[in-house]
């Protein structure tokens, strides 16, 4: 089994890796990538399993992730192969069955209201020096929800007693300075005894609460907002240093401190290797770095992914008692708690209802709770005031919560956008009718719909277009709309509408338009469109640039070998001359600092952030390191590498040009994985999970750059030549692990 996880990209050592196994995981994204980039990858699939199925109602990949679905039903509705859709949260499911399996009936449907331990849901209630559990439902097995229970009130947390804290003190991480009790700042050698929490100080509460949960079993603090996230994690770390105050003056205070399991020597070795790719990634002194040394563990959108991806299994293995984070964590990630501790329910500043999360993501999160074969029960928690009325909100939602479960149909992100273009139209013509409608769609007159709709729109046209070319390219029947559409999501939804606007002749008339306008657009350069698997915006950007970037390629190859600065600048100059005008970059906000070649360079050349961070030209553009951080994750892991692939695939379906096609492809994984050369990342792709062990092993191996040759050399290497390198003992072990999980007998058997 491979793990595929990232982006839209394919590395070099990606279709080694598939051709080796029999089961693949991949993310929807590299799925696309790879239905785009590799056609014989289509041919042999058997199954598919997608996990998640509610996301198709997300509102940022919704309609995405549904027509990837629908292209995986239409292309193999005749082909023998099995597709299954899961959720745990996917509520009625008539219209889905359908679409999936094209029974009418529930006979496509396998339910199971199973669950491996019981759950309780309740409220926590802090009234300013103890928290108070109040649970209110348990798990009902029978029907798969929840229903009304009883039990005694349990207080779970004391407030601190009073520590003597030296005033302004200048404490490691800041510990009460600046106090609102503080007298004058001229006697800053004054003690003032204070407790923990301090009044009014939700954090506090909630990270001692966590602390006290923990010594239960592993605790999930769920947080909604990346700012709420960093305050939290810090007040853990504050209730940390409190604790230790107090033993030293002696105050007897109950033991919070995290619990830090003994690991066997494999798992230990993967936490130190989560560790050191955190102070690479992030830094020694981030956020992110420093909850791993305390033993505990953040997880949101600032951390990179490919940390994200090194943290999932450790969370799932129970190796952090305490785990903090945003909404990353119920979108595939795997982390039974015995106790889900929610901050809030709410996004925002206010209890604004609009912002509320979803009753699927509430459901999502709380079915967290309870982990199998470990504990027989598990406890899902809302964090609120005491006061009789926040406290009466808090339950009369947790009430709305339960009341939704197996009621609500998962809709189709699709058929909600459709909606949206036929009212905008009839607001801004209300005389006008659909077949106008139409007619504007089919001809590209799309001036009067939102940006976000016309946003929207550019995504559903790459989807569309993909439709169109996967069942022309397997030969399934004509690009009609009947034949596209035929048992769609949106159709079988649409069907009971009795407004005209909104049923599925309108649907179908509006989705026909769109396909008119697309088949349009010449055959060759339809085909290059689709492998770039870019929206068609940007298709036009790379479209009035051919010329130029088909020059530019044929200068490719003039050099054996690129250094990482020649890298840097070929790739710099890409971005500068045909790529920044891509959405994909246009999104990210803002140009991108002037120092940016200069980090690419350094990024290449294997530097860890704190040291890319600390060069006179990037202090003297980018002030934070965290900033630094974000940008590498976001502008060279993700969007640049994306970009280069989207290059290759437009650039070699009109003009295949081998070399180009390498570099392109290796400067992406490159690039993606922060690494000098085309060898140590594939070393990387093939799984080591530290640059400085692909770099030494692509220093120390004479074969060339071809994932089978790299594997059988590694698999062929001695204890006695690796003990020859002159490198770190830890390296020289993660190799020799590596090695002896890739023989016949481990990965690729």
């Amino acid at each position: 089994m491979s793990d595929l996880y990232g982006g839209f990209e394919v590395s070099p050592a990606d279709p080694f890796l598939f051709n080796q196994q029999r089961i693949l995981v991949a993310t929807p994204e590299k799925v696309d990538a790879l239905l785009r980039f590799n056609p014989d990858f289509a041919s042999q699939i058997g199954l598919i399993f997608i996990d998640e199925g509610h996301l198709i109602e997300e509102p940022e990949r919704g309609l995405r992730f549904e027509m990837l679905i629908h292209r995986l039903v239409r292309r193999y509705a005749n082909g023998g192969a099995r597709l299954i859709l899961a959720s745990a949260v996917m509520g009625q499911a008539d219209s889905l069955v359908h679409w999936i399996t094209g029974a009418t009936d529930a006979s496509g449907l396998q339910a199971s209201h199973y669950r491996p331990t019981r759950n309780y849901l309740g409220l926590l209630l802090w009234n300013g020096q103890t928290a108070t559990r109040e649970l209110t439902y348990v798990s009902d097995e029978n029907t798969g929800g929840y229903k009304p229970c009883q039990a005694p009130k349990d207080v779970r947390v004391r407030a601190l007693p009073n520590a003597n804290v030296v005033q302004n003190a200048n404490l490691q991480l800041g510990l009460f300075s600046g106090h609102e009790n503080a007298q004058s700042t001229s006697n800053a050698k004054q003690k003032i005894p204070i407790g923990f929490p301090r009044k009014g100080r939700k954090y506090e509460a909630v990270a001692l609460a966590a602390l006290r949960e923990a010594r239960d079993g592993m605790t999930l603090v769920y947080v909604p907002r990346v700012d709420w996230l960093e305050s939290l994690a810090q007040a853990v770390f504050d209730a940390l240093d409190y604790m230790a105050l107090c033993r030293q003056q002696q105050i007897p205070v109950d033991v919070f401190d995290l619990q830090k399991p003994v690991l066997a020597d494999a798992d230990q070795l993967r936490l130190d290797q989560c560790i050191e790719l955190a102070e690479e990634l992030t830094g020694a002194e981030s956020l992110v770095t420093r909850a791993l040394r305390a033993g505990f563990a953040v997880h949101y959108r600032g951390v990179p992914e490919r940390l994200r991806n090194m943290l999932s299994p450790l969370i799932e293995q129970g190796v952090f008692s305490v785990v903090i984070a945003t909404s990353t964590v119920i979108h595939g990630v795997n982390t039974p708690a015995k106790t889900v501790l929610i901050h809030s329910l709410v996004r925002g500043d206010h209890e604004d209802r609009k912002r509320e999360i979803s009753s699927r993501e509430f459901l999502n999160l709380v079915g967290r709770a309870g982990r199998a074969m470990q504990e027989t029960e598990g406890t899902a928690l809302l964090f609120t005031d005491a006061d009789a009325k926040k406290a009466a909100r808090a339950g009369r939602r947790i009430q709305q919560f339960v009341k939704r479960i197996n009621i609500e149909e998962l809709k189709s992100a699709l058929r909600a956008f459709l909606c949206k273009v036929a009212d905008q139209w009839k607001e801004r013509y209300p005389g006008a009718n659909v077949g106008e409608l139409c007619e504007a769609l089919a001809s590209e007159r799309i001036d009067w719909l939102s940006q976000d709709l016309q946003h929207q729109l550019d995504e559903l046209d790459r989807e569309l277009l993909a439709l169109i070319q996967e069942l022309q390219e397997s030969d399934t029947g004509p690009a009609t709309v009947e034949n596209l559409f035929a048992r769609s999501l949106v159709t079988l939804q649409s069907s009971g509408d009795d407004d005209s606007w909104h049923g599925p002749q309108t649907s179908l008339s509006l989705l026909a338009a769109r396909i008119e306008y697309l088949q349009k657009i010449p055959a060759p350069v339809r085909r290059a469109y689709y492998r770039s698997g870019l929206p068609l915006t940007d298709c036009k950007v790379l479209e009035n640039s051919a010329e130029a970037l088909l020059a530019r390629f044929d200068t490719f190859g003039q050099i054996p070998d690129y250094s990482a600065e020649q890298t840097a600048r070929i790739v710099w100059e890409l971005y500068r001359d045909f790529l920044a005008d891509l959405s994909i970059f246009r999104k990210q906000g803002g140009s991108p600092p002037a120092c940016t070649e200069r980090i690419l360079r350094s990024w290449l050349e294997g530097m860890r952030v704190d040291a890319i961070a600390d060069l006179p030209e990037v202090k003297a553009t980018v002030q934070a390191r965290s900033d630094v951080t974000a940008f590498i994750d976001d502008f060279c892991s993700s969007r640049m590498p994306w970009a280069l692939n989207a290059l290759r695939g437009y650039v070699g379906a009109l003009v295949p040009n081998p070399i180009a096609d390498g570099w392109l492809s290796a400067w992406s994984a490159m690039i993606h994985f922060g690494l000098p050369s085309p060898k140590a990342a594939m070393f990387y792709g093939l799984g080591l999970r530290s640059r400085e062990a692909a770099v030494c092993c692509a220093g120390n191996c004479t074969e060339p750059a071809q994932s089978f040759k790299l594997y059988q050399w590694l698999i062929n290497l001695t204890d006695e030549e690796i003990g020859r390198w002159q490198i770190a003992e830890r390296i020289r072990q993660e190799i020799i692990t590596f090695r002896d999980n890739l023989k016949p007998s481990g990965l690729f058997s």
